[in-house]
Order: C-alpha cells, then sequence, then structure tokens
C-alpha cells in the first residue's frame, strides 16, 4: 500500500497542530503518509505536500478502524499540492502519491 518496504526518506518536517501523529516519506515509486487520529473525534484537515508540483493529482487513500476492519481504499484529488481529508477518531489513514516523474515502463526510452 505505502511502498514501505523499498527504502527511502523520511519528511524532515512533518507540522500538525491537531492532536494527530503524522509521518510521511518519499520512495522511488511513490509520495506516502500515515496519519493516525488516536482520539474519539472526527479531525478534518489539509495535508500539503511541498515537493509534487502544483497540478492536481490523484492519490489513493486508505482507511483502518473499526467501522473498516479491512482497509478501505478510496481515490482522492490532490490540487496545488493539497489533500483535504477527514481523519476520523480511533483510526489510522495512508495516503499514497504515485512518483510522475518515474517512467512507468522500465525499459530504456531508446530501446524497442
Amino acid at each position: 500500500y505505502l511502498d514501505l518496504a523499498s527504502g527511502g526518506f523520511l519528511a524532515t518536517v512533518v507540522l500538525t497542530s491537531k492532536a494527530l501523529e503524522v509521518s510521511g516519506w518519499r520512495t522511488e515509486k511513490q509520495y506516502s503518509a500515515i496519519i493516525t487520529n488516536p482520539t474519539s473525534s472526527v479531525s478534518n484537515m489539509q495535508i500539503k505536500f511541498k515537493r509534487i508540483g502544483s497540478s492536481t493529482r490523484q492519490a489513493k487513500l486508505f482507511l483502518l478502524n473499526s467501522q473498516n476492519p479491512e482497509i478501505l481504499e478510496k481515490q482522492m484529488t490532490i490540487r496545488n499540492g493539497i489533500l483535504d481529508a477527514a481523519v476520523p477518531g480511533y483510526s489510522v489513514v495512508g495516503i499514497a502519491i504515485p512518483d510522475k516523474a518515474k517512467p512507468e515502463s522500465s525499459k530504456h526510452p531508446i530501446s524497442k
């Protein structure tokens, strides 16, 4: 889901003004973030991804909690590097944004 096994680079700064735990990282394939809400209330938030550019991008959001004991996956839209998300209480939310800079094919660009 979040490409954790591929190694990568952790975000050096993850700021939040809410009672949430947030981590972010980048791998060769994607940008990822995980948000844990240890409180009972829903937390509406905007997540700013600084290095993905200002174009509109698609992301996958993964939700795991007591109402979704199996990971729920849904498509989200990021505009100008910002994702609006609601993080339910007692939940874990994962976000995966494919890296557009990575070629879709592993073939050499001039090979047949």
